[in-house]
This record gives C-alpha cells, structure tokens and sequence, in this order.
C-alpha cells in the first residue's frame, strides 16, 4: 500500500532482545574439557552433591547434582501418592550430614488450604541419594518449611502439630527417623515447637523467644532470644546457628532487621552456662540467609 514500506529493524520482545534472536546455550553441566580447569584437577574424586527439589503435576521431584560429574541435574526420586488429582506437587526436603540421605515431605498442593492436612498431612520418606532407592515412612507431618530437620548425624526430624480448628489443645510431636534403618523416636511435648535438628543424640528446637534443647520429655531454655529464632543450624563443632529477628523500629517504614547469633557446644551441654547466644552479624531481615557446608 502507498505510504507503507517493511522496516528494517527487527521486532523486539518485552525484555528488549530481538525477537528473531536465537536461544543462548546453556549447558546441562560442566564442559568435560573444562571441568579441571572450572572444578579443580582432583573433580574426579570429589564426594561434593547439591541438592533441589521441583514439583509438578507427576510429583515431587529431588534433584541431585555431583562434581565429579560436572555438576550435571539428575532426578534421584520423583514422589507422590496414587488417588490425588493436583496441579502440583510440593514439600520440603534436607539432607542428612554424610550427604548420602534425603528426607522429605510431600503433599498435593492443595493440602495448604485445611488447617490439619498442613499441620500434619504431608506424606513423608527417605531418599537414598546415591542409588534413588526411597523408603515411604508410616506417618504424616507438617509442612511447614522447616521440617524436616536435618543436622548432625544421619538422623531426620520431622514435626506434627495440632491445629486450631480440630484440636483443643497446642501440642507438637516431634518424629525422629534413622535415615540408613528407617527406625523412629517419637517425643511428644505442649506447645508448638519448631525447627527441630539433631544435635549430637539429642534435639535443638526453637520454643517461643527461645533456643532449646530436647531430651525426650525434658526441655531446657538454652538461649533467650528476641523473637522465635529460626533457620536453626548446627555447624561442625557442635554449636547451633540461628536467625533472630530483632525488635522493630520506631518508623513504619522501617526495614525490620536480625541478627545471626550462635550457642556453643558448651551451652548446649551444661543447663549452668549462660543462656545468652553469641552475636556474628546483623542486618535487613530479607538480606541475608543461611546455609549448611561441608
């Protein structure tokens, strides 16, 4: 048509890239010719293994990636239960401290809507990483994100609670697994209880603006905090690290703020030492985080 002429330039997408543009390669792992170079010349040998987990409409997904083999995604075990139509599958998952276990709980998403089925209705199983063998467990937890726990040792914790809608009472069940046999402890206590790890035969948890420890019955204050600490990880010398979010600002506006705060190997073990936890860092609550390494 008069008036018009075909531009030369190409369409663009939304984010700016022409829309002719082809897809950039992006490798499924380390380069075989690169990963002396990227990895380290001692790559082979390396018992290194990270760990993530995705869910679909077939199941919950843990996906495990070694160094000695370039990094490269592998599906370990793929979870879910015959009988349930759902858009997606989800959980939580954590490894126990030889990084050959995995234990997970898994749900329908939908499980999330009723307050029972979130506060103890996640299936829940052991994965062998290294073979992708599975054992189911015989009982149902929580989803909420901390469980299970894992820490020190090749033990798993997994929480159950009550809920306000069916339960007259507040009580937390806290399911202790041996991940290589499957065998159980459980521990029964009042309250809610919450991000429960093993720590050296026994459990850390965290029990309102406190760090506790766990034996069977008894429950000792091993550290008074701020708020309810969570995020609760315990390091090789068998002290426990924590998230503890910190008393609010003056201003609305205010960014909230915490602090990353440590109990020692010694608090841990005598009811006489301080109950006070050592301060490492602070910060923006949503800035930083924490993680567990070798």
């Amino acid at each position: 048509a008069e008036g018009w002429s075909a531009g030369t330039e190409a369409a663009l997408r939304d984010d700016g890239v022409p829309a002719d543009a082809q897809p950039e390669f992006k490798p499924s792992a380390v380069a075989e010719d690169r990963r002396a170079a990227v990895l380290g010349k001692d790559f082979v040998g390396s018992a290194d293994r990270a760990l993530t987990t995705s869910g679909d409409a077939t199941g919950f997904h843990v996906m495990v990636a070694e160094e000695k083999k370039g990094y490269g995604w592998r599906t370990a075990a793929t979870l879910s239960e015959a009988g349930f139509e759902t858009d997606a599958w989800i959980g939580n998952a954590c490894v126990t401290e030889s990084g050959r276990y995995a234990a997970v709980a898994y749900a329908p998403r939908t499980f999330t809507n009723k307050p029972e089925l979130m506060s103890r209705g996640a299936f829940t199983a052991i994965v062998d990483l290294g073979t992708g063998s599975v054992r189911k467990l015989p009982f149902q937890a929580t989803l909420g994100h901390f469980s299970p726990g894992c820490g020190s040792g090749e033990d798993a914790v997994f929480s159950q609670f009550t809920d306000e809608v069916s339960s007259a009472t507040s009580e937390t069940r806290l399911i202790t697994v041996a991940a290589p046999s499957g065998t159980t402890r459980k521990d029964r206590l009042d309250g809610q209880i919450t991000s429960a790890v093993p720590v050296d035969g026994h459990l850390v948890a965290a029990r309102g603006h406190s760090v506790v420890r766990i034996d069977g019955a008894r429950v000792r204050v091993v550290a008074r905090t701020h708020g309810v600490p969570f995020q609760l990880s315990p390091d090789a010398a068998g002290g426990v690290t924590f998230i503890d979010r910190l008393p609010g600002a003056v201003r609305a506006d205010a960014e909230p703020e915490a602090a990353v705060s440590r109990v020692t190997p010694a608090q841990l073990r005598s009811p006489k030492a301080a109950n006070t936890a050592v301060r490492l860092a602070r910060g923006k609550l949503t800035a930083f985080d924490l993680a567990r390494a070798a």
